[in-house]
């Protein structure tokens, strides 16, 4: 009964509405009052239908989007949230229990939808922008998770940050199909209420720069007092520092900012923590970094991981594991049996050097002094045979990429070819000196 009253037969209809039947009790036919007394019935009693609204058809809301996730929004955040939340939990799925995801459409968004001449409901009554906007601040806030899917050619499942972005520029109507360009249709669905979750949340977008935590023995929000709020952030800047040392003693520390930026912008909240990006990448690739003791190794693991998926997922706190596999199977080819410790030092010290070398060339050339810049070249190129390492050997595709970074300005020790790059000689290619 109540499924049908949610979301059923009945109320697909229009029957929202449930006749009642009343007892009504008029004083005297000449008070004037009630239907007995219109009636000519005097003091006997007598029934009378009227519409009243049935209690069964509702929504089950969380209490803590009402009470703490409603202020933080606008007006059209919080009408699209509940128009989703109304077209999940309000209905039931085929398991008996409710909907957690449902595919709705722009068009009832805005318009609401219609079975025939009986309308099931009028949708925000905001216009196609304003539900654009608004969909996109909830998804950015992590309150909804998206799924999108293709009517046409039926393609399905999650857009990276790097596919939003390009549809963002491409097109500002709204996603497209990767395959058909055909416009997406998402399926939405209520995002998990989690303390840490809500907490993070009202400490970003409350209005009046509040700042909360989670009371663990009371089970309740709490205000943040003076003193716990000067002991965060002395732990901030303990952490901050913790991070610049660490990054100070990290062979390649620009490799390992790409993955947190990677790996941050697949988070539902589009944001990683301080104590996180220290434990579980600075900390977590130095440890690895004083296991190995093969930079080029680590460099390479460190290149495979940016490749791979580990970073790509939702729940990528066990991105190291794909590293340290990296690790373990590539260590005999590139230690070998002979190769020690002096040697990865010696390997490491040259990098250094020749990036050293290419950023005070890149300065030279940027101020116009060519010719200084050029007598660079050959100090630059006599460390490849010491960066082979970096093209599995191959010395010539080693100095080909030197000469290319130093044409680009890059410090870089493999640059790609980027047709906007700023190229200092024009007239020259590197491909063709020996």
């Amino acid at each position: 009964m109540e499924g049908e009253a949610s979301g059923g037969p009945l109320s697909d209809l229009g029957a929202r509405w449930q006749l009642g039947v009343e007892l009504a009790f008029a004083a005297s036919a000449a008070s004037g009052r009630g239907p007995a007394a219109r009636n000519g019935l005097g003091s006997f009693p007598c029934f009378y239908l009227r519409p009243v609204l049935s209690d069964k058809a509702h929504t089950r809301v969380p209490n803590i989007i009402f009470d703490f996730i409603a202020p933080l929004l606008s007006q059209s955040e919080r009408d699209c949230l509940l128009y989703i939340v109304r077209r999940t939990h309000g209905f039931v799925d085929p398991a008996g229990g409710r909907k957690q995801r449902d595919t709705i459409s722009l068009e009832q968004f805005v318009d609401g939808i219609a079975s025939g001449e009986y309308p099931l409901d009028l949708g925000t009554g905001l216009s196609r922008g304003a539900v654009r906007k608004a969909l996109k601040d909830l998804e950015e806030k992590g309150l909804v998770d998206v799924r999108y899917s293709c009517l046409r050619c039926l393609w399905e499942g999650e857009l990276s940050e790097e596919q939003r972005r390009a549809i963002r520029e491409q097109n500002r109507r709204g996603p497209t199909c990767p395959r058909c360009k055909t416009s997406l249709t998402g399926s939405y669905a209520l995002a998990e209420l989690t303390p840490k979750f809500v907490v993070e949340l009202l400490n970003r977008y409350d209005k009046r720069g509040r700042r909360f935590r989670w009371d663990k023995h009371a089970k309740r929000f709490a205000f943040e007092d003076a003193a716990e709020k000067k002991k965060r952030e002395q732990s901030e800047a303990d952490i901050q520092a913790e991070i610049e040392r660490l990054r100070s003693l990290l062979w390649y520390p620009e490799l390992v900012d790409k993955a947190i930026e990677i790996a941050e912008s697949h988070l539902k909240s589009k944001k990683m923590s301080t104590s996180r990006k220290l434990n579980n990448f600075y900390k977590t690739v130095w440890e690895l970094q004083e296991e190995y003791g093969d930079a080029p190794l680590m460099r390479y693991a460190l290149e495979q991981t940016l490749r791979g998926p580990a970073l790509r997922r939702r729940d990528n706190q066990r991105w190291h594991r794909y590293l340290i596999a990296v690790l373990r199977g590539n260590r005999s080819r590139f230690t070998g049996a002979g190769a020690g410790a002096g040697d990865t030092d010696v390997a490491a010290q040259h990098e250094r050097e020749t990036r050293a070398l290419l950023a005070k060339a890149a300065e030279l050339n940027g101020r116009g002094e060519h010719g200084e810049a050029r007598a660079l070249l050959s100090d630059i190129l006599a460390h490849a045979k010491h960066l082979t390492h970096l093209f599995d050997g191959d010395r010539e595709a080693t100095e080909h990429a030197l000469r290319l970074a130093f044409k680009q300005g890059s410090s870089d020790l493999k640059p790609r070819r980027d047709p906007h790059a700023l190229d200092f000689y024009p007239e020259w290619d590197p491909g063709a000196e020996g």
